[in-house]
């Protein structure tokens, strides 16, 4: 029902509606409640229902809780709210925002932190953030450590590059993307010599 109001831009009555709902312990509303007054200007107050029920160990908060303060600015807070979760797991997919945030902001340090705690989304973020900065080195630890981002990375920049060699022996070491790549540059068709036309 609170969806339906808020589709129909009947803010107020879905918010009220959220609110007992909320009231009456149910979490996920608290959550919705949380997204909506985000959406049209209620930061700090989505931020302290959001800050709630993560006290409270609703296992949907604290992500929700991380993106939203990176995306008001709070960085430090954001990274000390993932790093926290010991046991996030899967959930970690969730702060993808976070990591666009530390990304733009080239928070490198941050970015290497969630990565370390196996958040695939930071893991990318600093990937591509390294390859723009040309930081090749650690590109190519990372890849080696196996990191899947920057092994996709690296090796698509090795393709290009021409270095087939290094390419080769990734692939030989047990590189799955190595080999992938390897197997479709011997696949593409030679190119057709250009012919001559004989004059008589």
């Amino acid at each position: 029902m609170a969806h339906l109001l808020a589709s129909q831009d009947r803010l107020e009555e879905a918010l009220t509606v959220l609110r007992r709902l909320a009231e009456a312990g149910d979490e996920s509303a608290a959550c919705r409640l949380a997204e909506l007054l985000a959406e049209h200007g209620g930061v700090e107050e989505a931020l302290a229902i959001l800050r709630g029920l993560a006290d409270s160990g609703y296992h949907a908060a604290w992500y929700r809780l991380a993106n939203l303060l990176a995306e008001d600015g709070d960085l430090e807070g954001a990274v000390a709210i993932v790093l926290a979760q010991p046991h996030a797991g899967g959930a970690l997919i969730n702060v993808a925002p976070v990591s666009t945030a530390l990304a733009a902001g080239g928070r490198l340090d941050d970015l290497r932190a969630l990565a370390d705690a196996r958040s695939m989304p930071a893991e990318q973020s600093l990937a591509h953030l390294l390859e723009e900065r040309g930081d090749l080195a650690e590109l190519r630890a990372r890849a080696d450590a196996g990191g899947h981002a920057a092994a996709g990375l690296y090796n698509a920049l090795l393709r290009r590059s021409g270095r087939l060699d290094e390419l080769r022996a990734r692939a030989q070491a047990g590189d799955r993307i190595a080999e992938s790549l390897l197997e479709q540059v011997v696949a593409e068709p030679r190119r057709a010599e250009p012919t001559t036309t004989r004059t008589r």
